[in-house]
């Protein structure tokens, strides 16, 4: 489950990071508003963080050092980053009328 929300996220990454690209506000593109630029760094980050610990978890089960902690803890991480991702797409695209 937690690395299907990383491929989720990466997605939501790259929709957040192209609309940013797109967007005129005040006769400039919103990419280049630090606020927006460390949103997107955030969201990368914890991408980042989320896939290396679902490498690392899967590394662990293929040489049978299986942690009952340590699935629980991904799965949980995953769907936090996950959330936060969503909540800042849904901000910067504006939610749908």
């Amino acid at each position: 489950m937690g690395a299907a929300l990383s491929g989720t996220m990466r997605a939501s990454i790259r929709k957040a990071t192209d609309f940013a690209v797109n967007r005129n506000q005040f006769g400039r593109k919103i990419n280049t508003y630090g606020a927006i630029q460390e949103k997107l760094a955030t969201m990368a980050m914890k991408h980042y963080a989320c896939e290396s610990i679902a490498y690392t978890v899967a590394g662990n089960m293929d040489r049978g050092k299986v942690f009952t902690q340590s699935p629980k803890a991904f799965v949980s991480y995953s769907k936090y980053y996950f959330l936060f991702g969503n909540s800042f797409c849904l901000r910067v695209y504006g939610l749908p009328n």
